[in-house]
Formats: C-alpha cells, sequence, structure tokens
C-alpha cells in the first residue's frame, strides 16, 4: 500500500485519458457507456488495481479478465464471479463527483409513504410508533435513505429513495449490500441485538392492531 499514488498509472498516460476516465465513470449508470468502455478496454490496457472512490468512500477495483467487467474486491474475493484474488491496488481513481442532491417534492414523499403503507422500507416498523432501544423510550421517525448510497451512486432520483426510520437508516449508513433483502436480515439483526424485551412485547401488542 505504500506504493499508492494520486493519478493515472504511466503505462497508459498516453491513453485518451479524460475519454477513458469519463466513459469509465458512466459505464455503471449507463449500458451504452458500457459497451463503449468494452471497445475501448480492447484497446488498451486496462486500468490495474485501484481504490476507487465514491464520494467519501473508498473500496477496492480490479478488472476481472475471466467476466471481462470491474468488480470490487472484498476479503479478498471478486464481487463477479466470487473467485478468489488478492489485490494489489497501485492508484487511486474518484468514481463519482459529489454535487446537490435533488430534493424530493412533497407529492413524491408522500407517493413513497402510501407505497410502504407508512412503514420503514426496511424493518416494516410504522412510523410514529413507539420502540424500547438499550431501556430508552423513542417514536420512529421518518429518514430519507438511498437504496445505493449517494456517495456511490450520485443518484438522488426518486427510484432509489425509500423512507426508512432513523435506526435503520443508521445501522445501513453507506454500507453496499447485494440485494434489499440483505439489507433486512441486516437490520433485523441489529433489531434484535438491541430491542429490549420490554420494547419486544410493546411491538407484539402492535402487531395484534395493524391500524394503530
Amino acid at each position: 500500500m505504500e506504493s499508492i499514488t494520486y493519478g493515472r498509472n504511466p503505462g497508459i498516460a498516453n491513453k485518451p485519458g479524460n475519454l477513458r476516465r469519463l466513459i469509465c465513470r458512466l459505464q455503471w449508470h449507463c449500458p451504452i457507456a458500457t459497451a463503449i468502455y468494452g471497445i475501448m478496454v480492447g484497446m488498451s490496457q486496462p486500468l490495474p488495481d485501484h481504490i476507487a472512490q465514491y464520494g467519501g468512500a473508498k473500496v477496492i477495483r480490479s478488472w476481472c479478465p475471466e467476466c471481462k467487467v470491474y468488480s470490487f474486491v472484498q476479503d479478498k474475493q471478486r464481487g463477479c464471479c466470487r473467485a478468489e484474488y488478492d489485490p494489489n491496488p497501485v492508484q487511486y481513481e474518484r468514481m463519482t463527483i459529489g454535487g446537490p442532491r435533488q430534493r424530493l417534492s412533497t407529492a413524491e414523499r408522500n407517493a413513497i409513504l402510501y407505497s410502504q403503507d407508512n412503514r420503514c422500507f426496511y424493518c416494516d416498523k410504522r412510523f410514529g410508533s413507539i420502540v424500547y432501544l438499550n431501556y430508552r423510550r423513542f417514536v420512529l421517525t421518518i429518514n430519507w435513505d438511498h437504496v445505493v448510497p449517494y456517495s456511490y451512486s450520485a443518484d438522488s432520483t426518486v427510484r432509489n429513495i425509500v423512507a426508512a426510520c432513523r435506526f435503520c437508516n443508521s445501522w445501513k449508513s453507506n454500507m453496499m449490500f447485494s440485494s434489499v433483502d440483505d439489507v433486512r436480515i441486516f437490520v433485523h439483526g441489529k433489531w434484535e441485538e438491541n430491542q429490549t424485551k420490554a420494547g419486544k412485547s410493546v411491538s407484539r401488542l402492535l402487531d395484534c392492531f395493524p391500524g394503530e
């Protein structure tokens, strides 16, 4: 890790860097950009292992010669094909550029709450209900959460926004998950870990009165 530098690898410095960097970023959001990038990769050397920077989040990213895509590497395992791989990142690559987040309109927020039956998208607890965590009493309030963290996607459109309770939003933070079901399993474990017996009794009582 001592050899990590900012900027491009000298071996590919003579390539059309700005265009290649732009297409590299867009390939996560646009199928056409993915195809273009595939052609460009065929004409030039892929980036070496690097630390991809998405806003304030950093993750190791590497080219997979088998799948012909860039994938994240976690716990020495590729995200695309789950093959074991020991990465050697040599540079940083900024993948998304921070900017102003799009604010949802009142109508869009109301539509999201209606579609979720005024419940948290992850734990399914009703907003405004009482919960007990670590022997303290809380009212579940609404937090607007990015399903795919904004630091990775820079996507604040309505398709990436859900209503989450303050606790699920905090526990999930900017972590990446393979699916929404994985997030729900994760937060369920957090509720089991932090909710007291009194809180569970209240939750069971409220479940008997779904209209409350």
